[in-house]
């Protein structure tokens, strides 16, 4: 059966994967005492004609999809980097779901030296984001907005291997092909699900695409 209609196959996406998250979760409550599952959202496009890099009208709507998508999961978390543009990604996901956004590292704060500011490069995010994941309680769900400069060196600080010249990593792999952004899909829509077993010392990640494809 072929879907011609945009809105269609718009709603047709979304239904396919809500069903896809909605077996992640069933899943993840049957392993209650054994998983912390963390979906990794990079941000949208921004807008380049300001000096905030906030979301463009274009990213902003893929905000609203990234909530749509996750309306059905039980979020219990909600993090993003100190970047304006990923908490934008996430805030209509965490208000669905009557949580707070929770920046790491923190605007204003000091930290490795110095004073976290919007614009501060994003992979000084990696390790405050990965301590913060890594002391989630059991049962956790989390939803943590990245950036395209931090989001693989996350996954691989939480046992995410990382692939090599010997073992490469192939976009879609139980792996991260890189740590920087030097790899990372040209897309914007791009859904991670890693599911941490702490007892077992597993990790296992899957990846979507979650919503609607630029168009040129």
């Amino acid at each position: 059966m072929r879907i011609k209609n945009s809105a269609l196959k718009k709603t047709f996406l979304l239904l396919a994967i809500q069903a896809l998250l909605t077996s992640f979760q069933s899943v993840a409550q049957a392993a209650n005492s054994d998983v912390v599952t963390i979906y990794f959202v990079r941000h949208g496009e921004i807008e380049r004609t300001t000096g905030s890099a906030s979301l463009s009208e274009r990213g902003l709507e893929r905000a609203t999809d990234i909530a749509k998508t996750l309306e059905r999961v039980n979020l219990t978390h909600v993090f993003s980097s100190h970047t304006l543009r990923s908490r934008q990604a996430v805030e209509q996901a965490a208000q669905s779901h009557e949580l707070g956004v929770v920046e790491l590292p923190r605007l204003g704060s000091m930290y490795d030296g110095q004073e976290i500011q919007n614009l501060t490069p994003s992979v000084i995010a990696v390790q405050p984001l990965s301590k913060a994941l890594k002391d989630l309680p059991i049962g956790s769900t989390a939803l943590v907005g990245v950036n395209s400069d931090n989001v693989f060196a996350i996954m691989h600080n939480l046992g995410v291997q990382l692939g090599d010249s010997i073992n490469p990593c192939e976009l879609g792999s139980n792996c991260v092909p890189c740590l920087r952004n030097t790899c990372f899909p040209a897309e914007f829509d791009n859904l991670w699900i890693l599911r941490l077993n702490e007892q077992q010392g597993e990790t296992e990640l899957t990846w979507l695409r979650y919503g609607r494809q630029k168009k040129e």
